[in-house]
């Protein structure tokens, strides 16, 4: 009967084990999920990157220079 008490904590534990590492994936997964999922939170990466003003002020004029020399 003793062995039975130790198989069972053993087992205990080792589910213990594996519902914090399942727990801990399911978290991450959900977090990414909501991040990439998310309009806003790629306006806002556009926003802290300057995007905006770099094409405004960068890739707008080299376009039309090219535009410009290919006439």
């Amino acid at each position: 009967m003793r062995w039975l008490l130790w198989l069972r904590r053993t087992t205990a534990v080792f589910l213990a084990f594996i519902f914090l590492i399942l727990f801990t994936v399911v978290l991450l997964t959900t977090q990414v999920s909501n991040t990439v999922t998310s309009a806003g939170f790629y306006n806002r990466q556009l926003e802290q990157a300057d995007m905006y003003n770099f094409i405004y002020d960068e890739v707008v004029p080299q376009l039309l220079d090219e535009i410009e020399t290919e006439r």
